[in-house]
């Protein structure tokens, strides 16, 4: 029985990062050994066994193979596998490098720390395309390196060839959801949705980058370039996927407005039921639909207070009327983040430092 650490703490050692996340790998053994050695097996579709006195997880080292055209449809096989087999099988060459936990060597047959040191995310092999979600997978690692990281040209192929054949349709609202909110908080959300515009799994980024900005407020090129403003500026800000996703979704009505009426007004009012559509779709949380409508319907009253001085809004009378149609003495905490989101927007949207302090 040989026991190596594998995947995202390998990762981020060797960039310099803090990790909590260690994964175990356990070569040359078996199920009915791990349980005389008194660990616990655990899970349904992927069992683990967690450590008798530690209880941390480890797994056996396994191959996946095809058992039919779904994602879904494969078995694993335990048998006679080694630890370059189990590698392999996983998305990304810098996360399938192990390290041993006797010597400390590095085992890396991929090439995964030559990509680190030249910041390249890259698929290991054709396995990456048994399973949509690395196409996820693959945009939240962008998110969270940041732009001066690139996709391998052949990675990028390879997501292409995954979309021409309708694979990213099997893709779950739940799955889907999963790799949204921890690509909300990472450094760059924006690369995150980018990455997978062109893959219709979030078509109303299409819609937003149609859309161009024709207001003195608005210097970007279009909406969508607005909006990837406004999200990173809340990631580094204030680090809460619940006003990053809102800061998404926030001006999704100004497509039908330039459309039909040649300008923006009243955008807030009419984005509100693709707000409703996106966040059902892809099974958001209650907390984060009800954030992104409140920012959606009053952000342009937000700003009235906040940056264009006096006027009928900054009325007392005005503002008890937003505080009790945003609910805010009820759930000051939400109103909070509806604040935070505005300031966002301001910020994403060429304001001066005055406008956004």
């Amino acid at each position: 029985m040989k026991l190596f650490i594998v995947g995202g703490f390998v990762r981020d050692t060797l960039l310099g990062l803090e990790s909590n996340d260690v994964d175990y790998v356990v070569v040359g053994s078996n199920r009915s050994e791990m349980l005389e050695k008194e660990f616990l097996p655990v899970g349904n579709d992927f069992e683990v066994f967690l450590h008798p006195k530690t209880k941390d997880e480890y797994a056996l080292a396994r191959l996946e193979r095809n058992t039919g055209n779904k994602y879904t449809d494969f078995d694993c096989v335990y048998e006679n596998v080694t630890l370059e087999d189990d590698l392999l099988r996983r998305d990304l060459t810098l996360n399938c490098i192990a390290q041993d936990i006797e010597t400390g060597e590095y085992i890396d047959p991929y090439g995964g720390m030559e990509d680190i040191e030249n910041k390249v995310l890259r698929h290991v092999s054709e396995a990456f395309t048994e399973d949509p979600i690395r196409l996820l997978r693959l945009a939240r690692f962008h998110a969270k390196f940041g732009s001066e990281w690139t996709i391998a040209p052949e990675t990028k192929t390879l997501c292409d060839s995954m979309y021409k054949s309708g694979m990213f349709e099997d893709l779950t609202p739940e799955r889907v959801w999963s790799e949204t909110e921890k690509a909300l908080n990472t450094r760059k959300p924006s690369l995150y949705f980018e990455l997978l515009k062109p893959y219709g799994i979030f078509p109303e980024i299409i819609d937003m980058e149609l859309t161009e900005e024709q207001n003195a407020y608005h210097p970007e090129q279009n909406v969508w370039e607005h909006c990837k403003l406004v999200m990173d500026f809340a990631a580094k800000e204030y680090s809460n996927p619940e006003i990053v996703m809102a800061a998404f979704s926030h001006d999704l009505g100004k497509y039908i407005c330039y459309q039909e009426r040649g300008n923006g007004n009243g955008h807030e009012k009419v984005g509100l039921p693709f707000v409703e559509n996106l966040y059902e779709r892809i099974k958001a949380p209650k907390k984060y639909k009800e954030l992104a409508l409140l920012v959606c319907e009053h952000h342009q009253k937000v700003h009235s207070v906040m940056s264009r001085g006096i006027n009928a809004w900054t009325r007392p009378k005005s503002i008890m009327k937003l505080f009790q149609q945003t609910n805010a003495l009820v759930k000051p905490e939400r109103f909070i983040k509806l604040l935070k989101a505005c300031r966002s927007d301001a910020a994403g949207r060429g304001a001066t430092p005055e406008q956004i302090k």
